[in-house]
């Protein structure tokens, strides 16, 4: 699994590599499966301290993002 630390209109954010020239945001893929705003890391040295549960957001949002290309 590739990622991407990116900043989008000013924010920072967190991406998900989906092929070699496409990344999804990983905040907006993660509202997209229903998860609460608040439940997201803010950055990538969040989502690494968040240890299992980090990960375990991470395998849902490729899953989903597999599932659903568009």
């Amino acid at each position: 699994m590739r990622l991407a630390s990116f900043r989008w209109r000013g924010r920072d954010r967190i991406g998900l590599a989906t092929g070699d020239d496409s990344v999804a945001d990983l905040a907006e893929v993660a509202a997209a499966m229903g998860r609460q705003p608040a439940s997201m890391p803010a950055d990538m040295i969040a989502l690494i301290a968040a240890g299992p549960e980090g990960l375990a957001l991470l395998q849902d949002a490729r899953r989903f993002v597999t599932d659903h290309p568009d």
